[in-house]
């Protein structure tokens, strides 16, 4: 925040008063020697959640978890959550896959792959939600229904957003542009080749002049290799 670390975690335990086993969501505040700031928080209050993540933006934190679908709270500055929990787009439990959302300024972009399309397995979709926690349009499918797809990352760059991800047959890396609202600006660009192995996107971090992504490359005759792209734009 520029004072204090936003740490998010979920831990499985056991509910006192009824016996029942749950994972719940926590959020603290650090600061930057590791000590505490602020008290722990629990941030969901009945249903099991896990794999939290969370993204400041500017004056309050906005943290993501899984919930049997994708939940959201806000946390102040100060550690104190603020209203309810805000729950999205339902999600398969054995393919829970999404990313840290990122602000742009306005409202949170997310990404997260999802099996819910008929005749398709997992595809990349794409969510907005403002700043109290309200969705903004639709679910906005980026990937190419031909082929299932996983593993996404998400960067803003302060006018659009870059994402990329792995489509599982072909094994290559894809990288998409879209606008605000998640919709195409251009063609996919394939990143990496299409060769025997299997790649996994690391990260996408947007420079103020390009794109950087990194990944591991895993070929089937040969160990690990991690590998770095640079993506910028011409007119």
């Amino acid at each position: 925040s520029g004072s204090v670390l936003g740490l998010t975690w979920h831990h499985y335990t056991q509910d006192g008063s009824v016996g029942e086993w749950h994972n719940n969501v926590y959020f603290k505040e650090l600061f930057p020697t590791g000590e505490d700031a602020t008290s722990e928080i629990i941030l969901n209050e009945n249903d099991s959640g896990s794999y939290p993540k969370l993204a400041w933006t500017g004056s309050e934190f906005g943290v993501v978890w899984y919930c049997g679908g994708i939940c959201f709270a806000r946390v102040n500055a100060g550690g104190n959550k603020i209203g309810e929990t805000s729950q999205f787009s339902l999600l398969d439990p054995p393919y829970i896959r999404f990313r840290p959302p990122v602000w742009t300024g306005s409202e949170f972009g997310i990404v997260f792959q999802d099996d819910r399309a008929e005749e398709s397995y997992n595809q990349i979709y794409f969510i907005r939600i403002n700043s109290y926690g309200e969705q903004q349009g639709e679910d906005v499918m980026l990937s190419n229904p031909m082929y299932s797809a996983r593993d996404p990352q998400i960067a803003w760059t302060g006018s659009e957003f870059g994402a990329v991800w792995i489509p599982n047959e072909t094994r290559v890396l894809i990288f998409h542009r879209a606008d605000p609202t998640g919709e195409a600006i251009s063609d996919d660009l394939e990143l990496a080749e299409a060769t025997p192995g299997d790649p996994f996107p690391i990260d996408l971090v947007w420079t103020g002049s390009e794109f950087g992504v990194v990944w591991v490359w895993t070929p089937f005759d040969s160990r690990n290799g991690t590998y770095f792209n640079r993506i910028g734009f011409c007119d």
